[in-house]
């Protein structure tokens, strides 16, 4: 009778010992997202720059690429291995999801396209800019799927995600990060560029949920990286093709004003349905789910 307690001590035992581990995993995970990851970029974008100063977004993309291999091994350490993978259903249900997205950025390309063909201005060298383009969208792909969806994810929800509510609340609280990063510092002075900093955190944030409904529901980045990969080089594509360079990364250039305002608008639009989807997804997605860094509930299912 007096060894009675034992088991209980002992599950006990175990349970803080894995609380522990989670909220270990979860401030590694902030300082390599919010310190290391950012700085190792500009480290590198530096070095490309001075390496690949003709074609500066080569020089970038392979940056960004070297830091998201850097956080893919990070997530390897941490315990995500598996989900660094694809697979045909996978793929197949991110595309799935996205459709609308992808489709809408194949008619802006299109649509310019046309134009340029129709004024007889097609860019000289544009070969050349669009490998860049192409090569800086893997790196910007892979490098922000793997911080934000990878490493930043799962380690929220590996404390955090003990509740369908609580994996949303991290979900967006990450995704609203992703936008955030993508304006930089707010000037609250200059009321159109402010706005536009709103929007883009919000249309991009949608985007960042998306992505995270499509990796919690697969278990594996693959499908979000190549979507991803290929929404970012549709956009970018086409802005280079209008302006004979590399796409801009000033998302609240005040000059464009109303312009901005609809664009962003449309955008947000088009994502509205598989915002929905995503987050519908997230809370049927049974009642935790702690990622990839923590043994997995028996009431998680994958698309394999």
């Amino acid at each position: 009778m007096e060894n009675s307690n034992i088991p209980n001590e002992n599950l006990e035992k175990t349970a803080r010992r894995n609380t522990a581990r989670a909220w270990g995993k979860f401030i590694i995970a902030l300082l390599i997202s919010y310190f290391v990851a950012p700085m190792l970029v500009t480290v590198c974008i530096m070095v490309g720059g001075t390496l690949m100063p003709r074609i500066p977004q080569l020089g970038t993309g392979l940056a960004e690429l070297v830091a998201g291999l850097v956080a893919a091994l990070a997530m390897i350490f941490l315990g995500g291995k598996k989900w660094l993978r694809f697979s045909g259903k996978g793929l197949g249900h991110a595309f799935r999801l996205s459709w609308p997205i992808l489709a809408a950025d194949v008619v802006l390309v299109i649509y310019t396209l046309i134009g340029l063909l129709r004024s007889g201005t097609v860019p000289a060298g544009i070969g050349s800019l669009l490998l860049g383009v192409f090569v800086l969208c893997i790196g910007v792909g892979v490098f922000e799927e793997t911080v934000f969806r990878g490493v930043l994810l799962n380690g929220a929800l590996a404390p955090l995600g003990k509740s369908r509510t609580w994996v949303l609340i991290c979900v967006i609280a990450v995704s609203l990060w992703f936008g955030k990063v993508h304006v930089g510092n707010l000037d609250a002075s200059d009321t159109t560029a402010l706005i536009l900093a709103i929007l883009k955190i919000l249309q991009a944030g949608f985007f960042g949920v998306i992505m995270s409904a499509i990796v919690l529901r697969t278990r594996q980045l693959g499908g979000a990286f190549l979507v991803h990969m290929l929404h970012d080089f549709l956009l970018m594509s086409a802005s280079a093709l209008q302006t004979s360079r590399s796409f801009t990364a000033n998302y609240t250039d005040s000059s464009v004003g109303y312009t901005g305002f609809i664009a962003y608008g449309i955008l947000l639009l088009i994502s509205l349905p598989a915002l929905i989807w995503a987050i519908r997804s997230i809370l049927k997605n049974g009642d935790s789910d702690h990622g990839a860094f923590m043994p997995a509930e028996p009431e998680t299912q994958a698309v394999a």
